[in-house]
């Protein structure tokens, strides 16, 4: 039986056993069969007997699956979020923007209070450049990391309502190049609705007025 490699290296690094030794592990099988199926959820993963297919999955984020890790930030699984964040701050030329785009893709309302400090942090909208030997790189600042991760998560949440997923994606013009006008938008729209936010009423959360 031939085995995936990252389900080969969760059996490894769990202790499991491996292909020439039987089966796949439960765990490993289940956590490949929730990605597949995109059926993690919160009230699977607080299950004291899902805790070894859950520790699967975050192992297999840890280890470089993009699969995982959006699956456990659209349960807001505190490990992944915290590590994405540390990501998103390192102004690093490719992992910030990675996991800026992780975040709004999860679709992931409560990451919004996670982003707000950084979306708020007063700083210039332009790139920072870099250069490594014979090339160029541009990083963008964290506030515009963090306003287009929130805007991302506005469009992708099935708990907000149209009005404001409509204006949400109205932010993304070609012509705002380094999405300071988005930036502005999305801290105004932060400051008139933290509070239905912070209150889990997103269905409620409209554009600025």
């Amino acid at each position: 039986m031939r085995i995936k490699p990252y389900l080969f290296l969760v059996c490894v690094v769990l202790g499991l056993r491996t292909p020439g030794e039987a089966e796949l592990p439960p765990a490993a099988v289940q956590a490949d069969a929730l990605l597949r199926n995109q059926a993690l959820t919160p009230a699977f993963a607080a299950k004291p007997e899902h805790e070894s297919v859950v520790r699967a999955v975050r192992m297999l984020a840890k280890n470089g699956d993009s699969r995982a890790r959006l699956a456990l930030l659209k349960i807001a699984d505190p490990e992944t979020v915290e590590t994405s964040l540390k990501q998103m701050r390192s102004h690093h030329w490719a992992q910030s923007g990675e996991a800026a785009v992780e975040l709004g893709a999860s679709g992931q309302p409560v990451l919004i209070l996670a982003l707000s400090e950084d979306l708020l942090k007063q700083e210039s909208a332009a790139p920072a450049n870099f250069v490594s030997g014979d090339e160029h790189f541009k990083v963008r600042p964290r506030s515009v990391l963090a306003a287009k991760a929130i805007r991302d998560i506005i469009v992708n949440a099935p708990e907000f309502n149209e009005a404001l997923k409509a204006w949400a994606r109205q932010l993304d013009s070609g012509a705002d190049r380094n999405f300071e006008l988005g930036r502005e938008g999305i801290r105004a729209w932060w400051k008139q609705n933290q509070g239905l936010l912070r209150d889990g009423k997103y269905r409620a959360a409209h554009p600025p007025r």
